[in-house]
């Protein structure tokens, strides 16, 4: 909380300084007017706006500071209604919830490809690793989610068009955390790796950028490696560098995290064999030979790749240029190589290096997930970083299946936010003006309905021999021809059909669904992986070597839609179990200029992203609702009817609540299960209202507490205290009957002094322990009134002035280290008198009613600095040293008419007369 009031003015000033930071607030509530706020604060710098709980981020394609170290304690530190919209908030509120409701949690990042999603997500994981606890197994588990990010995206991500660091997977990133709130676990699950990108990428974008990074690796000789224009995989698209991107640096990144995940050197080194193995593998030519088969051109490159992949050349070109066929069933099952031609063989090829390319990636995020492997099962913060909705000038089946993904994902946001907010506003009886919203459902089910949808027939036609993409099209014309969300095109119905997205109308050309979807790596691929001489690439295999069918089997292959879709239906479970947080990431312009705006860009991602229906849901409705339970729970404090409990039903006592809180009747309602607040301002305020209630209780307990922790000190000080003199010392009533309150020691208040403070300082105390004004008996015998203090490593004997003089009060008189204190010394009678020796100087002799209480804590401070007990003796007579080296005495005597103590000189030395004292 922010109670300083200065510091809060401050913060507060911060918000809405160009536009308005949550759209709610809007003056303009159009989509023009959506636009115009975002483009006025873009052009400043401000990247972050909200629709009430809604994150809308813009890629400013620059570095802003947004995720530095002082950012994280500027939203670390303030409450969120004080400072602007940011990644950060998002983040703190998803945290909190865990910990304060224990509810797992979601944060949805969504939006296409290089809008930001990636830099969102790690910035989320950063700013939880920065807040969570510490510890060596907690550390130990931040580390790997932080240090993991470079290696999967080495592996997983690439420079496109749109994007130089696009991730071309999705993941989903669960943290687990125990019952304190730290990490204790985690686990990533990726989604459709775009693995055709090993072999073929359009004109001006890269390959992963594992395969530019091998080229700085150590291995490089070894590995047969030249440069990158020399390799078919990486020279088609004509691109090997990336803006921003240094494959060096990244390469050290990447082998740090390959430590960090516990994959030995002997793994790694295999790794890059296996890397390097594709790119010569891409190398590799065929030519057509007679009856329709086909030979390898250079033995030389299929050797290095066959020696890299640890088998013979003989064996690889066998497993590229011939496909084992079986025919028949049961006991009657016969099987025959047959060839393939120039085409077949380059197919196995391809199908090989992307095989060998998706195993590793897979394999890389089981060892991220092995590492962060936790036994219980406590709440989780999942963060959903995905590929964006794609529409480019030829969609194949992948963009199929990622807006398929996207489909699936908008439906969650409109079930959960606007679907769910209205149902809501009708089932609890709240007065509103209902929104009309795009409910893309349909579209979801024309995809992946039951009990036939586009995935279920694309399934279907594979499973035909005589299948292929022409008769797909033609059985999705004729089932779906009249469904709304499916279009026919005019003028090219042979090869697309067109999806009615929510964002917008796709048209996929339907050549390659078959073979995409098949996804196949024929038999005899699989079985040479599986007796090669590299540990890992056997390893990468072995579980396709369970699921081969056997001869004859029946079993049902497996095809990438159908994982695909299996995939996304255990994430939508996943997701619809947690708590939701939403990011909607935009990308302002196509040419990726820092700062750059392009009005129409936005337009569409504003459109499909659904930010208007949000955004007139949000202003129809109310910004906060909360089950009576739970608000009664955080605010029964602030009002004296329900504190410190309420004992009547839950709804009464909000009611109560919110009446003390002195809301407009018009900023709230009462549901039937819920309150509902209108306005941010509003529950601005009742934060406000809350805070300050909480910090009134606060000190009220800190007071008590202080209290009785200082109470508890003293009076350990104070039975300290009795055992000192205990059968030694006749003693006072007052001293015994002493308070705790004594033992504070500090009698005149000198810790506060600067005065007092500034001598002490000078010689390296730092604060005052005892200060009490005292008799002191000089040389001659005369009594002289000084003030004395014990610091944490010394006495101090000090003169008031009558006058100040150079504005000083006191008169230092003189200083002795603790360690120049050899003892301490008081009669048996009950007197007031103590003397201090100095061995190497001479002895002082005072006389304070308080003498118990400053012998207690000296003994107890000189005990801790000196490691030794220090001596004190209870004696008839005290000897003592005078400044000029002399002896003295003081002699004490009993006399029941001496009311006071009667002090004189007798024969040079001090006669002490007093009455008898009490025996302990």
């Amino acid at each position: 909380c922010v109670s300083d009031t200065n510091n809060m003015t401050f913060l507060i000033s911060e918000r809405n300084k160009v536009g308005v930071d949550d759209m709610v607030m809007l003056t303009d509530v159009s989509e023009k007017g959506i636009i115009e706020n975002l483009k006025l604060r873009y052009r400043e710098g401000y990247i972050y706006t909200s629709i009430g709980t809604v994150l809308i981020s813009l890629n400013p394609y620059k570095d802003l500071k947004v995720f530095s170290k002082e950012m994280i304690e500027k939203y670390r530190k303030n409450d969120p209604f004080h400072i602007p919209p940011h990644v950060f908030s998002v983040a703190d509120e998803t945290y909190r919830a865990l910990v304060s409701e224990g509810e797992s949690q979601s944060i949805i990042i969504s939006g296409e490809s290089g809008a930001g999603k990636t830099e969102n997500s790690k910035g989320i994981m950063q700013y939880i690793a920065a807040v969570s606890g510490s510890g060596d197994a907690v550390d130990r588990v931040k580390n790997i989610i932080l240090e993991s990010n470079p290696l999967l995206e080495s592996f997983g991500n690439a420079k496109t068009l749109r994007n130089n660091n696009s991730s071309r997977f999705g993941k989903y990133i669960e943290i687990q955390f125990d019952y304190k709130g730290d990490p204790e676990g985690g686990k990533v699950t990726n989604y459709l790796l775009e693995k055709s990108r090993v072999v073929s990428q359009t004109p001006d974008e890269r390959n992963f950028h594992i395969f530019y990074q091998i080229f700085y690796a150590q291995e490089k000789g070894e590995l047969k490696l030249g440069s990158p224009e020399d390799f078919f995989y990486l020279n088609k698209s004509n691109c090997y560098k990336a803006d921003g991107i240094d494959d060096k640096d990244w390469l050290r990144a990447t082998l740090r995290a390959m430590d960090i995940i516990s994959i030995s050197k002997q793994e790694q080194k295999q790794i890059f064999q296996l890397l390097a193995a594709i790119l010569h593998l891409g190398n590799v030519k065929f030519k057509s030979m007679a009856k329709d088969s086909s030979n390898a051109v250079d033995k030389g490159v299929l050797g290095t790749a066959a020696t890299l992949l640890g088998t013979s050349g003989d064996q690889l070109e066998k497993s590229l240029t011939f496909r084992v066929i079986s025919s028949g069933s049961g006991a009657r099952v016969s099987t025959y190589q047959v060839p393939q031609n120039q085409g077949g063989a380059e197919y196995s090829r391809d199908a090989l290096s992307k095989g060998i390319f998706s195993r590793i990636f897979d394999w890389l995020v089981a060892k991220v997930n092995t590492n962060m492997m936790t036994q219980s099962k406590g709440k989780s913060i999942g963060i959903l970083d995905i590929y964006g909705f794609e529409i480019f000038e030829r969609n194949q089946f992948e963009q199929l299946c990622i807006n398929y993904c996207n489909e699936t994902l908008h439906q969650i946001f409109i079930d959960l936010t606007l679907k769910a907010e209205q149902e809501e506003y009708v089932r609890e009886g709240i007065k509103w003006q209902p929104i009309n919203y795009v409910n893309n459902k349909p579209c979801v089910d024309l995809i992946n309905g039951k009990p036939i949808g586009i995935f279920t027939m694309l399934d279907e036609e594979c499973l035909f021999p005589e299948g292929t993409d022409a008769s797909l099209l033609q059985k999705l014309h004729k089932n779906f021809g009249k469904v709304p969300h499916y279009q026919i095109p005019s003028g090219n119905s042979n090869k697309t059909f067109i999806i009615k997205h929510y964002a917008g109308d796709v048209a996929y050309d339907v050549n390659g669904f078959l073979d995409r979807n098949r996804d196949t790596l024929f038999a005899d691929l699989t079985q040479m992986c599986i007796s090669s001489k590299n540990d890992l690439l056997r390893q990468l295999f072995s579980k396709a070597a369970e699921e081969m069918p056997t001869k004859g089997g029946k079993k049902r292959p497996v095809t990438a839609g159908y994982q695909f879709k299996t995939s996304v239906g255990y994430l939508l479970t996943a997701l619809y179990a947690c708590q939701p947080h939403y990011i909607r990431c935009i990308k302002p312009n196509e040419t990726k200029r820092a700062l750059g705006w392009e009005d129409k860009k936005v337009a569409e991602q504003v459109k499909y992203l659904g930010l208007w229906e949000n955004l007139q849901v949000r202003r129809a409705g109310f910004c906060y609702r909360q089950t009576f339970e739970k608000l009664l729970e955080r605010y029964y404090f602030v009002c004296d009817a329900t504190f410190p409990r309420w004992r009547g039903a839950a709804s009464e006592g909000v009611s109560i609540i919110l009446k003390e809180l002195g809301l407009p009747s018009n900023e709230w309602q009462m549901g039937k299960t819920k309150v509902f607040v209108r306005s941010p301002q509003t529950l601005f305020e009742m934060e406000e209202k809350r805070i300050f209630s909480l910090n009134r209780i606060a000190t009220k307990i800190q007071k008590v507490w202080r209290a009785w922790r200082i109470r508890k000190v003293y009076l350990a000080l104070r039975n300290e205290a009795l055992d000192v003199f205990k059968g030694q010392k006749e003693r006072t009533r007052q001293s015994m009957a002493r308070g705790v309150v004594a033992f504070f020691g500090d009698f005149l208040g000198l810790q506060e002094d600067p005065e007092i403070l500034g001598h002490l300082r000078q010689s390296g105390d730092q604060k005052v322990i005892f200060s009490e004004s005292v008799n002191k008996v000089n040389k001659r015998l005369k009594i002289q009134q000084r003030i004395l203090v014990v610091s944490d490593q010394a006495l101090y004997n000090f003169a008031k002035l009558k006058k100040p003089k150079k504005g000083q009060n006191y008169e230092l008189k003189r200083r002795i280290e603790m360690r120049s204190v050899s003892g301490i010394s008081v009669s048996k009678l009950a007197d007031n008198f103590f003397v201090v020796h100095v061995p190497s100087e001479y002895d002082y002799v005072y006389e304070t009613p308080n003498k118990t209480v400053f012998i207690t804590l000296f003994k107890r401070q000189y005990n801790e600095r000196m490691n030794r007990p220090l001596d004190i003796k209870v004696v008839e007579s005290i000897a003592y040293k005078l400044k000029n080296s002399k002896e003295n005495s003081l002699v004490f005597e009993k006399n029941e008419a001496a009311v006071m103590p009667d002090v004189k000189k007798v024969k040079g030395h001090l006669q002490v007369a007093v009455q008898t004292g009490v025996k302990q």
